[in-house]
């Protein structure tokens, strides 16, 4: 089975990955779309008692997602 997400739209998409992080993490923040946030689009806290154990996620949204060559990733 195949998924279009790139006929989704920039902004939809990443309200689409919010969703499933949502999902995922009891303790997620999830930013605006089309905001100037620097690159942040959702924060999940690992433990609720401590905000020093977190992750901050970044959506990138391609309108050609097999020409993309290189790919960043950042733990």
């Amino acid at each position: 089975m195949e998924y279009l997400f790139e006929n989704l739209g920039p902004e939809r998409f990443q309200q689409f990955c919010q969703a499933l992080l949502a999902k995922y993490y009891q303790h997620v923040i999830c930013f605006p779309t089309a905001q100037p946030d620097g690159g942040r689009d959702a924060l999940a806290f690992l433990d609720k008692f401590t905000s020093n154990n977190y992750i901050v996620f970044q959506v990138k949204f391609a309108r050609k997602p097999l020409a993309e060559t290189r790919a960043c990733y950042a733990l």
